[in-house]
Formats: structure tokens, C-alpha cells, sequence
């Protein structure tokens, strides 16, 4: 982070911030704020709270401080507003946008706990490295230390926009600290006493975000109940792992075995995901009709990288305080000070005792997603650490909800908004998790502006599509591709294994960030705006080669692939084609 770090102040917040210029002239100030480890003041030691702060431009109109999700996510980082400033800017105007660090996050001391895999022995390992000190890293204290920077930067009340896990943060403040809470507005509501221990919400919320997902005519051609498939073969994998070998972007090949707790991990990150969710029609279609290498590849995808809580591999995310938040927040079905024997007979009590339908579609296996798989093993004390009990201020609210979101369903926002006189609900078709930031359209950015207002917010928004049409079904051979309309014989079939051959690309490198292998050949590469195909191949005997451009039509519109690739293969007709925002053409040099 660049920039100079001047005076902090204390907890007690006695004089305002010192602020000096950072992260070049973009015109956002770092600063910092000195907090106690412990709040109650029994265990010594304290804490640096990374705060960076773009001043408002215009009127005034009071400070909105930003929280990210998690936990985990480093708000500073997240936000951005060294980038991104400008267009949080036009959201909230008149507004100074403030975003700090949480601790053990980004530049407030960042807990190292780096993990591959949740298993019980990292997460005992992991809290045993973090020491005793690992109780005071809660939601309460986060919301302590809320008010301890709206303190040092000398204003009585501040506007909250928190997204994911911070909506919980949000609400801990305002049951804490109501009377210095102006407004709030909650993306992606997590519940006061989420998350789930058992991701009971989630796993309701799977099969109505999925048939969101599905209500285009584009979807439904491809797989007409999505959301069925999907739970017939996450059960079936709960019991017998669907296991294959997929082709990595080296060109090896690589074993793979999903089973049903990380198939609906990946389910669930396709509501953040747009790659993800174009591609899951297609792939659990043919799965289901028998073919789950191209299923097999996004679970090889996942595996390196999503998670329920959006972990990455940088200073952004911290493992560590992820760990020590959920297991320290859990409403678990044992004693924080239980041994892990007696955890695990109460957690299986728990399970075993769950009226049915509690799961939804999925049998009580699918339990393992929640935070009590993990939290289990982890060092005591485990779970039930307080929050304020309030009240709840009677200040505006406005709740986001995406119809895609999975891991915060809608329930949850709903549940949340009636506890507030003043409380909305905006629902937002085609958009999952994180909708402000996520929303292609203007939709939820002008009802934000109008709630700002005093306006009325709508309670829903027009649907859209954001970003990438579905894939459609990748054909086993040439000859089993459809047609294009106004085409016949091999160049047809080809043309057909050609347009999905690319969909598939394109959306199989947005999932993964990174060079992704083909089904049959070659892989896919791509840079900001560019997608590169070498030797790239789903359909066997058919490659397709070139660079493409990444272009919407209009505004708002899915990304369409524009530019001529080259085609060849055993199996294909030679030649080129030209992919047009409006559609492909075929420009065929010669056929076979």
C-alpha cells in the first residue's frame, strides 16, 4: 500500500484522523486507528486499523463506510478506492467513502493461515498458530471496532454499506452503536446469527437460485429442470464420487473426483460466478446423460480457487480470520468449551434430529458446507460469542437481493428488512451474490440514488443477463452437431461444433482466470478484453485457433466473442470464421 501512515488516534477516538495522501494523486488519504485486542480490556495488547478515505465531492451530505464480506476480505483492498473511487463516487454523492482493514485483514494485521483444504487437522493447526489471542478476532469486535474509527474520524453518525459477511458487521454496529447509525444499506444479507452452522438457508436456497438461473427459453432448451439434475447427482456423488481424467492447459491429463459436497460448492459459486453460470446447464446435462468430463472440469477449476467464502491466494483474504470469526461467531450445537469427541456426538445429533425438508432436495450429507464441518476442530473456546442485543436504530434500510444468490438467499434479506419500520427490499432477477457490484444494468445503482433521496426504491428491477449466454450442449461428434440454420453437410455440423467449441472457451476462462485446457485438444488463454484459442478443442476432430475480441452489443448486454478464428481438424471442414456481435458468418477457404 503506498503512502505515508501519520499519527493514529486511540480507541476513545478523542481527536479526529491525521490523514496524508496515498496510492499516488488519485486523491485517497491513509491513516490509522489504534484498537484494543480485547475490548473488555482483560487481555493486553492492541491492534493497527488500515483506514483509507476518499473525501466527498460536492455538498456534503456525511461519511459511508464501506465493509467488505468474508470474513476475511480486507475492505480497504476490496473497495479500491484508489480505482474504484470514481464509481462509488457517482453512487453515493456527497458522500466521504471510508473503508479500513479489518483486523487480522490487509494491512491490520494480517493472520497468515494459508489453506488448501478446510480439513480438521489445518484448522486445529491453523488456530493453534493464532494462540489464544484467536477468541478476540468476533463480529462484536469488528463492530467495536466500527465505532472506534467513526470516533477518530470525529463525526456522530456515519451511513454503512456492508456486502456479504459485512451486512452481519453492519448489523452488530447498529445493535451496539444505533444511536450513531444515519442509514444502511445491506448487499447480500447475511442474518445476526448467521451463517447457518449446517448452511440450512443455502441449501434451500440451491434449487431457487438455480431455476433463476434457468428461466430463459436459452437455459431451458438446454436442460429443462436444472435444479433437479443438479440435486440427483450431488446425492449420487455423496455416495459413489463421479471420477474422470480432464486435460489441463499443459495438455496432461489429470484425475479428478467430485463428490457431492464439493459439486455443491461449486453450484453455490456460480452465483458469483458468470462463467460458472454458463456453463452449468451444459455440463450437468451431459453429466446426467452420462458424460461428466466437462463437469469434471469445473470441479477441477473450483478446486483451485473457489470457495463458499470467496478465499483467494493474496493479502485480500485471510484465511486465518475467516477461521477465527466463523468459529468464534457459530451458533453451534455444542459447548464453546467442548472437546472434539463431545462436538462431534452434538453435531451429528443435530443432524440426525433435522425435521425433513430442512435439507432441501439433498439428503443430510449436504450439512458438510456449513461452517460446523470445520468449526468442529476448531480450538476452544468454539462458538457463541455475543453480539450486542440491540435495539435495532429506526433508521432507513435498503436490502439487495440477487435472484442467483445461493450462499445468502433472499430469505435472509427478507427476514432481515421486517425487523426495521423503515425497511426495503429490492430484488434483482439475473444477479447473484454481491449485487451492487455484480448488477450490469443501472437498476440497482439508480435505486440506491433514489433511496439516498428519500425516494422510494423500486422492489424489483427489470431481468437481465448479464456478461455470457449459456453454452449450449457440447455434441460428441461433428456429425451430431445441429445444423445452423441456413447451412448443410459438413460445413454445417462444423460451423454448429465451432460456435459452442468458443461459447465453451470463453466462458471456461472467465471461470477459472486462468489457461484452461480443451476437452478433446489445445486450451484457452485470455487478457483483459482478449481470449486466445490454440489448437482449442470440445468436439473431437475439430480445433479452433485465433484471437477474439470481448464486446457487448449495448450496454448491459452479454459479452459476445468478435473476430475470425481458423478451423482445423481431423474431422472438421477447414476454413475460417468471423464471429459478429450480431452473430457468426462463415468464411470458408475450403471445405473437406
Amino acid at each position: 500500500m503506498g503512502g505515508a501512515w501519520l499519527a493514529s488516534t486511540s480507541a476513545a477516538g478523542a481527536a479526529t484522523l491525521s490523514f496524508a495522501p496515498c496510492h499516488n494523486s488519485t486523491g485517497v488519504l491513509c491513516s490509522s486507528v489504534t484498537v484494543p485486542l480485547d475490548w473488555s480490556g482483560v487481555a493486553p495488547g492492541s491492534l493497527q486499523l488500515a483506514v483509507e478515505e476518499l473525501p466527498a465531492k460536492g455538498t456534503p451530505r456525511g461519511v459511508m463506510m464501506l465493509i467488505a464480506g468474508g470474513p476475511g476480505q480486507a475492505s480497504a483492498l476490496a473497495f479500491d478506492l484508489s480505482s474504484l473511487g470514481s464509481v462509488w463516487q457517482t453512487i453515493f454523492p456527497g458522500y466521504a467513502l471510508v473503508a479500513f482493514d479489518p483486523r487480522g485483514t490487509g494491512g491490520s494485521g494480517f493472520l497468515d493461515c494459508a489453506l488448501a483444504t478446510p480439513v480438521p487437522q489445518q484448522v486445529t493447526a491453523c488456530g493453534q498458530s493464532l494462540g489464544p489471542a484467536r477468541a478476540f478476532y468476533t463480529t462484536a469486535a469488528n463492530a467495536e471496532d466500527v465505532d472506534a474509527v467513526r470516533q477518530a474520524l470525529g463525526v456522530d453518525k456515519v451511513g454503512l454499506w456492508g456486502t456479504s459477511y459485512g451486512t452481519k458487521v453492519e448489523l452488530a454496529y447498529a445493535l451496539a452503536h444505533g444511536d450513531h447509525v444515519e442509514r444502511m444499506l445491506l448487499d447480500s444479507v447475511v442474518t445476526p446469527t448467521g451463517p447457518d452452522p449446517l448452511a440450512l438457508d443455502t441449501l434451500k436456497g440451491i434449487p431457487l437460485g438455480l431455476s433463476a438461473m434457468c428461466e430463459t427459453g436459452a437455459c431451458r432448451k438446454i436442460d429443462s429442470n436444472l435444479a433437479a439434475e443438479v440435486a440427483a447427482l450431488a446425492n449420487r456423488a455423496a455416495v459413489t464420487p463421479i471420477a474422470g481424467r480432464v486435460r489441463t492447459a499443459s495438455g496432461r491429463s489429470k484425475l479428478v473426483s467430485l463428490d457431492g459436497t464439493t459439486m455443491l460448492e461449486v453450484v453455490v459459486s456460480a452465483d458469483l460466478s458468470p462463467g460458472l453460470q454458463a456453463e452449468l446447464p451444459s455440463v450437468v446435462s451431459a453429466a446426467t446423460a452420462g458424460r461428466p468430463q466437462a463437469l469434471l472440469r469445473l470441479a477441477a477449476l473450483a478446486q483451485g480457487g473457489f470457495r463458499l467464502h470467496f478465499a483467494t491466494a493474496d493479502a485480500s483474504f485471510s484465511e486465518g480470520l475467516f477461521l477465527a470469526t466463523m468459529c468464534n461467531d457459530g451458533r453451534f450445537p455444542w459447548r464453546p468449551d467442548a472437546d472434539l469427541r463431545t462436538r462431534q456426538q452434538a453435531l451429528s445429533a443435530a443432524v440426525a434430529t433435522l425435521p425433513p425438508g430442512s435439507t432441501g432436495p439433498f439428503g443430510s450429507w449436504a450439512t458438510a458446507i456449513g461452517p460446523a464441518t470445520y468449526c468442529v476442530s476448531w480450538p476452544s473456546p468454539a462458538g457463541n460469542a455475543p453480539i450486542a442485543a440491540g435495539p435495532l436504530p429506526n433508521v432507513p434500510v435498503l436490502a439487495l437481493s440477487g435472484t442467483y444468490d445461493m450462499r445468502t438467499p433472499t430469505s435472509n434479506a427478507a427476514a432481515v428488512v421486517s425487523l426495521f419500520p423503515q425497511g426495503h427490499l429490492l430484488v434483482v432477477p439475473g444477479v447473484g451474490h454481491s449485487v451492487l457490484t455484480t448488477d450490469p444494468s443501472e437498476c440497482t445503482a439508480n435505486a440506491v440514488r433514489s433511496w439516498l433521496n428519500g425516494q422510494p426504491a423500486p422492489a424489483r428491477c427489470s431481468a437481465t443477463r448479464p456478461y455470457i449466454a449459456n453454452v449450449q450442449r457440447i455434441p460428441l461428434s461433428v456429425g451430431s452437431a445441429p445444423l445452423v440454420s441456413g447451412t448443410s453437410g459438413l460445413r454445417g455440423h462444423t460451423l454448429s461444433a465451432v460456435e459452442t467449441t468458443v461459447q465453451d472457451a470463453f466462458a471456461a476462462e472467465v471461470t477459472a482466470g486462468a489457461a484452461v485446457g480443451g476437452l478433446s485438444a489445445g486450451a484457452v488463454s485470455g487478457s483483459l478484453g482478449t481470449l486466445t484459442l490454440s489448437g482449442y478443442g470440445d468436439v473431437p476432430g475439430v480445433t479452433v485457433s485465433g484471437d477474439l475480441s470481448l464486446k457487448s452489443p449495448k450496454k448491459g448486454a452479454v459479452l459476445v466473442p468478435t473476430g475470425t478464428v481458423t478451423v482445423a481438424g481431423a474431422k472438421a471442414a477447414h476454413g475460417k470464421v468471423t464471429f459478429m456481435t450480431a452473430g457468426v458468418k462463415a468464411l470458408w477457404a475450403r471445405a473437406r
